[in-house]
């Protein structure tokens, strides 16, 4: 908890807050003085104190409207992480912010995209059973556009785990967008796992308005696609689970 290495994490936080606030401009000088000042920081942890420096410069950058040297930012911050992880070769940790570096990069940068899922292939592969490991390649494969391989990771996280209510969260998500892509004669067993999947996440989740929402959603897209008797039970089903939420949310003026 050393002083400067604490201001460099709470400046380049403030950075990031507000440039995702609208405020980039002002948020730049900030984020390079944390960098600046990153570099001076000594110790273990020093280099991924710098690396994240590099990466909240780079999101300021790309807010600001700059993608060149975001790239740049986010290049210097994979070199870092690339010599901290082969400076600990043993370790886990060094190898996940290598691959969340080298995703950032892709994301403006497509020629990085094949080494992102690699990466994150091969930090499954160590461990097979690792929900987060396999959580990672799924978001990987989602950001990349892999939508179908995305859904797949995802069902299987939730055979693992079966409480895991993220990996549900992250599903229902996955199919909502396949869903939106599809013809619209295709989207009917779309919507019907999307339906199952909410189901089962209220379940597991019960108090969860999120889960709920996404279960009145789908009863509510299914509605449009079943004959006129299935639609009416179907949109009757989706009002059933948004009224307990309106309930709740009575003195929002949005209702």
């Amino acid at each position: 908890n050393n002083p400067p290495a604490v201001k460099v994490i709470a400046s380049s936080n403030l950075a990031v807050a507000l440039a995702n606030s609208g405020y980039a401009p002002e948020a730049e000088p900030i984020a390079r003085k944390a960098s600046q000042l990153a570099l001076t920081l000594s110790g273990s942890d020093a280099p991924r104190q710098q690396a994240a420096s590099h990466t909240a410069l780079a999101l300021v950058l790309q807010k600001k409207g700059n993608p060149t040297d975001a790239a740049e930012s986010l290049r210097t911050a994979l070199q870092i992480y690339e010599h901290f992880a082969a400076a600990n070769p043993l370790a886990t940790e060094p190898k996940r912010d290598l691959a969340a570096a080298v995703e950032n990069l892709a994301a403006v940068d497509p020629s990085f995209r094949t080494r992102a899922l690699q990466l994150r292939r091969e930090l499954l592969a160590v461990d097979t059973s690792n929900v987060q490991a396999r959580r990672d390649l799924a978001y990987a494969l989602h950001k990349q556009g892999s939508i179908e391989d995305a859904i797949d990771s995802f069902r299987q996280i939730i055979q693992i785990d079966t409480a895991n209510s993220l990996a549900r969260q992250d599903l229902a998500q996955a199919l909502e967008q396949k869903a939106a892509a599809a013809k619209p004669d295709a989207r009917l067993p779309i919507y019907n796992e999307l339906l199952q999947t909410a189901r089962t996440w209220v379940q597991h989740d019960t108090a969860n308005p999120y889960a709920n929402r996404e279960l009145a959603f789908a009863q509510s897209k299914l509605a449009e696609h079943l004959p006129t008797a299935e639609a009416i039970n179907s949109a009757r089903a989706a009002i059933g689970a948004l009224d307990p939420l309106l309930e709740k949310d009575r003195d929002n003026p949005l209702f």
